[in-house]
Parts: structure tokens; C-alpha cells; sequence
């Protein structure tokens, strides 16, 4: 090429068919990296919420080696609508305090009494009587887990709006059960997993000034019932069972969280909702429920994964109890 020619290239630039080619090859590899992408960041939060699940196994194993037992999960009062207290408030309580201080064994944790039967969780809020906080802090145990591993925030929300951290109660859609939040005297926060949905200020629980916090699904915690022998819910004649509590794991324990709606909002259409939610679409959700928690590997016995200690589950990214997005630490 003569000299005036590649100066007069070089003077008019790309040609059009050249940065078609261009801007062709950016748009293919785009369209191979983004989904990578994409797939790589759900795979790395997947693995920070095993990561948090670890930090949680460890601190109940903490507590299982001081009280020989694992912290109980089921609702309370057992076989009421109001005030509902679930296993997630109790995996809460167990592994940090509901102020943050420890936990103490003569809690029943029924948070709705608290404020009638102040020395029960004697503390620096709920009791003015010296005696009984020192007797607190004696008693106290933990934090089992370090505070910045875990986000704990309380409910707050009424029928069919999203619910949010602060005080009050969320109201379950479901059974029309209240889950108790507490006031800032007696907080009941529950874990937050790390798929955050929503960013929302509130006052802390420890100091009070109010900051922004991150906010995810709460961490649900499922208590094995080692004296039964059976996960799903039926009878080996087919028959359902209508009894939860004769199963290794309880339904029930966080049957009003699955009758939340998701923390971004109410969906109107069902397959946005809970899954593990009683009625949802052709299913029902106990049914979804004990499926997922069976260990297919045992034929002949319904048994579920691990069956002699808790589960723990997280909603996922999507924020749905009961998808395949969910996390737990049964491998589902």
C-alpha cells in the first residue's frame, strides 16, 4: 500500500463494516458473560449463606455442649392464632439473646407474657430491680455466634402489606396469627438471611439511634423431635397425618411465617407466594413441605435429613419459602 493511501486510511478511520464487526463481537461476548456472570454471583451468595448456616450449626452446637439439648422450636402458645412465637424467634433467642446479651435459660420466651413477668428475662429494660439483672446476667449464656455474622431485626406488618423490621407484630395471612415483634422494652428479632430485599431505617436494637439495615426472609429453625420415628405426613396405610407433632419435624413450628407475604410486597399471583403456604395452588404446602425434607435415599422409611438434630432454612434469592432457589443445610 502506498504511503498516501495508509495516510488517507488512517485519516477517515473505522469503516462501517469494520465497527459493525466491532460493536458484533462486544454484543456476542456480552451475551456469553452476563449469564456467567450472573450465575457466578448466585452461586457466591448461595455459598456466603452456607457460610452463615456454619456460623449458626456451630453456635447451637455451643449451646447443645452447656444444656445438653437443642433450643426448642415450636410455636408458641401451642394451638393458638394470636401471639404466635416461632422457630425462627427461638433460634434468635438461643444464639445471641433477644437484647443481644446472652441467652438465659429461664426464659420461657413466650415474649407476650414478658412484660407481666418482667424477672423471667430480667434485663437493663424490662426490669429496674438490680437484683433480678445481675441474677440475668449471671444466669446468660453466649452469644453463641459472632453479631456481625447474622442481621437481627423484628417483624412488623399487617394483613397484606409487606412486612418490615421495627415494633409491632406481623400478622400471618395464613392462619391469621400474630407473630409477636416486641416493643423496645422486650425486642423479638428473628435472623435475617443474606438475600437482602429491602434497606430500611430503624432504631437498633442495642443502641437505639436509628440507621439503615439490609434486610432478607428470616432464617427459619426446625427442632428434631427425636422420640418420633416418621417425616412425612401419612400413616404407613396412606393416611395423612393431621397431627404434626407425632412427625420428627413439626410444620407447625413456622406455619405463620409461610403466611407472610414477601418482605418486597404482597403477590397476587400464587406462584410469587410462599410455597411451604397451606393451599398454595394444587398443593398444599405441608405436603411441599415434608417432601422436601425426606431423605430420598431411605425407601422404605420416610425419614427425614438430619433427623436427629434441626433444619434450618433460608427463602433464597427469590424470597419464596419452598423453591429451588432456597438454601438450607439438608442439601436441598
Amino acid at each position: 500500500m502506498s504511503e498516501k493511501k495508509q495516510k488517507q486510511r488512517q485519516a477517515n478511520g473505522f469503516t462501517l463494516i469494520e465497527l459493525l464487526v466491532v460493536i458484533s463481537i462486544i454484543v456476542l461476548l456480552l451475551g456469553i458473560l452476563v449469564p456467567g456472570m450472573r450465575a457466578f454471583k448466585r452461586t457466591a451468595d448461595n455459598l456466603k449463606q452456607k457460610s452463615r448456616f456454619h456460623s449458626m450449626e456451630v453456635g447451637l452446637e455451643l449451646y447443645y455442649k452447656d444444656f445438653l439439648k437443642y433450643p426448642e422450636s415450636k410455636a408458641l402458645p401451642a394451638g393458638s392464632t394470636t401471639g404466635v412465637v416461632n422457630g425462627a424467634h427461638h433460634l434468635a433467642e438461643a444464639l445471641f439473646g433477644r437484647d443481644m446479651k446472652g441467652f438465659d435459660y429461664k426464659s420461657n420466651w413466650y415474649a407476650l407474657t414478658d412484660s407481666l413477668i418482667p424477672d423471667i428475662y430480667a434485663n437493663d429494660n424490662n426490669s429496674t430491680v438490680q437484683t433480678d439483672i445481675d441474677a440475668s446476667a449471671a444466669r446468660r449464656k453466649g452469644p453463641y455466634v459472632d453479631l456481625k455474622d447474622v442481621g437481627a431485626f423484628r417483624l412488623n406488618a399487617g394483613i397484606g402489606v409487606p412486612w418490615y423490621p421495627g415494633s409491632g407484630i406481623a400478622v400471618s395471612t395464613e392462619t391469621g396469627g400474630t407473630i409477636y415483634a416486641g416493643g423496645d422494652d422486650y425486642p423479638s428479632p428473628v435472623i435475617s438471611d443474606i438475600f437482602y430485599k429491602k434497606i430500611i431505617k430503624v432504631a437498633n436494637l442495642e443502641t437505639g439511634v436509628e440507621q439503615g439495615f439490609r434486610v432478607g426472609t428470616p432464617v427459619l429453625y426446625f427442632k428434631a423431635n427425636t422420640d418420633e420415628k416418621q417425616s412425612r405426613g401419612y400413616d404407613a396405610d396412606g393416611t395423612p397425618i393431621t397431627d404434626y407433632r407425632h412427625l420428627i419435624y413439626n410444620y407447625e413450628d413456622n406455619e405463620a411465617m409461610f403466611g407472610l407475604p414477601q418482605v418486597t410486597g404482597p403477590e397476587t399471583d400464587d406462584e410469587k407466594n410462599h410455597h411451604y403456604r397451606k393451599g398454595y395452588n394444587s398443593n398444599t404446602g405441608d405436603e411441599l413441605f415434608y417432601d422436601d425434607i425426606t431423605n430420598e435415599k431411605v425407601e422404605q422409611y420416610a425419614r427425614p435429613v438430619n433427623a436427629r438434630s434441626f433444619l434450618l432454612i433460608s427463602a433464597g434469592r427469590d424470597g419464596i419459602y419452598g423453591t429451588d432457589d432456597d438454601v438450607t443445610n439438608f442439601g436441598k
